[in-house]
């Protein structure tokens, strides 16, 4: 989004590596059950990889010329600016949905049975509005505080779990026929490259490694989630929902009160973040007011969360991790193609 002051690229990255961090935090059915640990690991790793891989063209974009998609948009003829405006407008809306639908359900199921879905995601969807209508540079801002908090939440959590590990190899599996169901459930973290596409343009101190930092962190979290789960829960993982949650349920942190908060905190700033910034992407590339951008878009996010809790086959389509990364491909050729078709002018966000 067009802010009058520049922010800081590292604060951008930090805060899209938190947004990714909630693809693990609400995850529930997605993964294979019995996959082996060894090809656990490498679904993470080349999914991460490939996410990675997707912010390059706008992150080459940004270093040669200090532009973004939003720029070669810009660039462009009306109709072009058009077709692909509604294509990244409607990605964004369908990836902010997908996390708000599973946020919402997780929130129900595991802390408040009796609330309703559609007044817990009215009222994110309300912060998320005004926080969007301050700007990415208010977003990013706070996710610098966030990430503090967020470290000791994974380090009570991890910690606490230390004592649980049971390594044996009975608890490794043996299935092979799960990865690609793994892989392209580790690809879902690519929204963000389409976010950092469309809302870099005032970003200042770019690095392109600040990238594969990023991408190695967050790998990093989901070989750790892993371990734990799979060495300190074991089978009972396979057999519940949100397994990463139960992490902060087993023995050893059995005497801190209110850590189910703590973790539901963490996933709320999670979602937060990510609603936030698709929002100010929809701001940069359909060229509206910001008061009215901060509308719009999170009225037609309520309004499918409404019609996906009362059809199911609307939530089935809204929740479908393979729908999600053919999106994803599809939102990524769009980025390569305009950053491609970019005019060579170097352009000035001052």
């Amino acid at each position: 989004m067009r802010v009058s002051v520049g922010f800081s690229s590292a604060r951008l990255m930090l805060t899209l590596m938190l947004c990714g961090m909630s693809v693990i935090l609400l995850e529930n059915y997605n993964l294979s059950a019995n996959q082996s640990f060894g090809l656990r690991m490498l679904s993470i790793a080349a999914g991460v990889g490939v996410c990675a891989v997707m912010f390059l063209p706008a992150a080459i974009l940004k270093k040669r010329q200090n532009a973004d998609i939003s720029d070669a948009l810009k660039s462009g003829n009306k109709l072009k600016r058009i077709c692909f405006s509604v294509f990244f407008t409607a990605y964004l809306v369908f990836a902010a949905e997908y996390f708000l639908l599973k946020y919402t359900d997780m929130f129900t199921k595991k802390y408040y049975t009796d609330a309703p879905e559609w007044l817990i995601a009215a009222l994110l969807l309300a912060v998320c509005a005004y926080a969007a209508y301050r700007g990415a540079n208010a977003v990013t801002r706070f996710s610098v505080f966030l990430f503090g908090f967020v470290l000791i939440v994974y380090a009570l959590i991890f910690g606490g779990a230390v004592g649980e590990l049971e390594f044996s190899g009975a608890v490794l599996g043996e299935a092979s026929d799960g990865f690609v169901n793994d892989f392209l459930f580790f690809v879902t973290p690519s929204f963000a490259a389409v976010i950092f596409s469309l809302v870099s343009g005032y970003t200042k101190r770019f690095r392109i490694r600040h990238i594969f930092i990023a991408g190695g962190v967050l790998a990093a979290f989901f070989a750790a989630e892993e371990l734990f789960e799979r060495f300190a829960l074991g089978a009972y993982a396979n057999q519940q929902e949100y397994r990463f949650f139960l992490l902060s349920k087993i023995q050893r942190l059995g005497e801190i009160k209110g850590m189910e908060a703590m973790y539901m905190a963490v996933v709320t700033a999670s979602v937060f973040c990510l609603t936030a910034l698709s929002v100010c992407a929809v701001k940069s590339v359909a060229e509206v007011s910001s008061l009215l951008n901060s509308v719009i878009f999170p009225v037609i996010l309520f309004v499918l969360h409404l019609c996906a809790a009362n059809f199911v086959f609307v939530r089935e389509i809204l929740s479908s991790v393979l729908i999600f990364d053919i999106f994803s491909l599809g939102a990524a050729a769009a980025v390569l193609l305009l950053a491609v078709s970019c005019s060579p002018e170097r352009r000035s966000h001052a």
